[in-house]
């Protein structure tokens, strides 16, 4: 069985041609397919670009709408505070004009009781003070023997009188008073003859 050279060319050729059909059609329908998923991907893209231009868009009109709102509320928080720092400040300032003049009426009260109060000074000085000066000239009295009681009693009027602001003369007759107290105290301790 011999073949022929033209029955092997043709088989050869014809073998040789549709494979050249079949590697020329798969690299078409390679190619075909490529382009046709290259063009999915771009409507992809451009719907997906479209999507995000979309929300993006919406996202700038909601942060403008928040943004409104928020300036909104500054401004009414910003009124709200300015509305009563004044009317604190109007307040403060009534409270220190009332308190001016509940100041003034205060040191004239003041003013009145200090007045009273040297009066009564003066007053229960002088009857004090009296007193004072004639208890020192009776304890002073030659007959007299002073006693505990009267030493204690004269020096708390001392004090007192010193206290009202007495003069030198109730001291000088108190230093007499005590002179004497000393020197009868003296006498007390120097032994008793029998």
């Amino acid at each position: 069985m011999l073949e022929t050279i033209g029955s092997i060319v043709l088989k050869y050729w014809v073998e040789l041609i549709l494979g050249l059909i079949v590697a020329g059609g798969g690299f078409l329908i390679k190619r075909y397919l490529r382009l046709e998923k290259e063009e999915r991907q771009r409507e992809q893209k451009a719907y997906f670009d479209k999507m995000l231009e979309k929300i993006q868009s919406e996202n700038q009109h909601v942060l403008k709408s928040l943004e409104k709102e928020h300036d909104k509320m500054n401004q009414k928080s910003e009124n709200k505070y300015n509305e009563i720092n004044t009317k604190v400040d109007e307040a403060l300032e009534a409270g220190r004009e009332e308190s001016k003049s509940d100041d003034a009426v205060l040191e004239e009260e003041i003013s009145a009781l200090e007045k009273n109060i040297t009066a009564l000074t003066a007053g229960v000085l002088s009857m004090q003070g009296k007193e004072f000066r004639n208890n020192c000239r009776k304890l002073l009295a030659e007959d007299h023997v002073i006693t505990l009681d009267e030493w204690e009693e004269l020096d708390k009027d001392h004090i007192a009188y010193n206290g009202l602001g007495g003069n030198h003369k109730g001291d000088h007759l108190f230093s007499l008073v005590k002179k004497k107290v000393e020197a009868g105290f003296a006498e007390d301790q120097r032994p008793k003859e029998e």
